[in-house]
């Protein structure tokens, strides 16, 4: 499993807003998360704090998988003309985080991670990024139903 130590090199590149070092991580993310190497629970919604601050690691609930979903989500509006690519990987990376059996976002990650892709879809002026976060929105939301609707069918079954 991956640490929290090992993704921070990944965290600084998102927190820099450069647009080439945030694709990259991303992409990173997306990969590491796509082939279960970060895998568990995200629920937190961290502060405002930057990347790599005790404020924002203070809590011991914070997870690697919370840490991943705040930095994608930082990312989705680097202001230039290279935005358009981290967009796309922002919306792929949290598609693969909402989608992956060994991910599970809860709370305020999941709420996150809709919000960013639904801001990529009102904000991109490429219709190529603004349909795949309609069709990305879409995927994330059946999933999460998908798993709402096993929970209570798991639940009611008597033992």
């Amino acid at each position: 499993a991956v640490t929290k130590a090992a993704i921070e090199p990944l965290r600084l590149a998102c927190g820099t807003r450069a647009p080439k070092l945030a694709a990259t991580a991303i992409d990173c993310f997306q990969k590491l998360v796509a082939h279960g190497f970060i895998e568990g629970v995200a629920r937190t919604t961290l502060p405002a704090s930057g990347p790599g601050s005790d404020e924002a690691e203070a809590g011991a609930k914070v997870t690697v998988m919370d840490l991943v979903v705040d930095s994608v989500c930082k990312c989705k509006d680097l202001g230039s003309k290279d935005c358009e690519e981290v967009q796309l990987l922002v919306i792929k990376c949290l598609l693969a985080a909402a989608n992956t059996n060994g991910v599970e976002l809860h709370e305020g990650a999941l709420m996150l991670a809709v919000q960013a892709v639904y801001h990529v879809h009102l904000t991109s002026k490429n219709q190529v990024n603004k349909s795949t976060a309609r069709s990305a929105l879409s995927q994330m939301i059946a999933v999460v139903f998908q798993r709402m609707e096993a929970f209570d069918l798991r639940s009611n079954t008597p033992p």
